[in-house]
Order: structure tokens, then C-alpha cells, then sequence
């Protein structure tokens, strides 16, 4: 069996492993990977991820439809298993005991006058690996990943808000 990695639409390598580094991939940039199964006999579909590398400084990157000030730090607060998909039993530690609400925080890197984009990183990787804020019917804003939850809440807008 072998495999064939696809970067961009673009075959870059072929291996008998079931894994593979890839190599040459630039900060804070968007790709899709795809790859086939070769047995000799006949080739698979494509399986495809779209991934975003982390920045130069180790960092992701999530834009928010809001214009913040820049360079602030931003509270965030990370949920895991909000909805119960979890099993009972297999859940995150603190999940029924109330401690599965984390504080983390951002920097506002970037802000127009639609958008601002804002860098997690260290602790908040762990919480979030993609995505982009929402705004919800209660005024927080949202990036869903999973079934992990990133949020900056309404309460604390003020302080990161652009003032006029």
C-alpha cells in the first residue's frame, strides 16, 4: 500500500507510512491536504482537511466582525462539552462540578472598521484550533470548534471596543 499526499491540488510526496510531516508550509497561511490510497489494484478517493498554520510566533490567528482597539488584550472564556455530547463518564474534569469554565486571553494584532482579528496562544491553543467569531442572540461572540466553545462576552466589550 502506498499513499499519495496532496498539497493545494498538487501531489507532494508518496509514502508507504501512515503518517507524514510536511514540510514547507508558511505562517498563518490556509491549505487543503488531501490524500489517496494506493493497493496496486485501484486508488482511493480523495480524503481532503483544510488547515490554517499557526503564525510565525507560534500563534492562531480568529477574526472577530467587530472593530476593537488594537493592540489590547482581550478576556476570553473557553467552555468544553457546553451541549452534554459527551458520555456521562467520559466527560471533561469539572464538567458537573462547574469547573469546566476557563479564563484565557487574546491580543486584538489587527482591527478595521468590519473586522479585527485576534491571536490566542500558550493555554488557548489547547481550547480552539480554527474558526471565527460569531455574534450570538446574547451579544457574545463565539468560534465553535468541536465541542469547545472560545467566547468573549458582552460584558466585556466595553473595554476592548474601539472608542470614537
Amino acid at each position: 500500500m502506498q499513499y499519495d499526499i496532496y498539497k493545494d491540488g498538487q501531489q507532494i510526496k508518496t509514502i508507504k507510512e501512515t503518517s507524514a510531516v510536511i514540510t514547507g508550509l508558511e505562517p498563518d497561511n490556509k491549505y487543503t491536504l488531501a490524500v489517496t490510497a494506493d493497493n496496486g489494484v485501484s486508488v482511493s478517493k480523495q480524503s481532503t482537511i483544510p488547515i490554517r498554520t499557526a503564525a510565525s510566533d507560534g500563534s492562531i490567528r480568529l477574526s472577530i466582525p467587530l472593530e476593537l482597539e488594537a493592540d489590547v488584550t482581550v478576556p476570553l472564556h473557553y467552555q468544553t462539552d457546553s451541549l452534554g455530547l459527551n458520555p456521562i463518564g467520559t466527560e471533561p474534569e469539572g464538567m458537573f462540578g462547574g469547573g469546566n469554565d476557563k479564563s484565557v486571553s487574546g491580543q486584538v494584532i489587527s482591527s478595521g472598521t468590519d473586522e479585527s482579528m485576534i491571536a490566542i496562544a500558550g493555554e488557548a491553543l489547547i481550547f480552539v484550533k480554527t474558526g471565527a467569531f460569531q455574534k450570538m442572540q446574547n451579544g457574545n461572540y463565539q468560534v465553535i470548534d468541536g465541542k469547545s466553545t472560545l467566547e468573549l462576552r458582552a460584558e466585556d466589550l466595553a473595554v476592548v471596543t474601539k472608542k470614537e
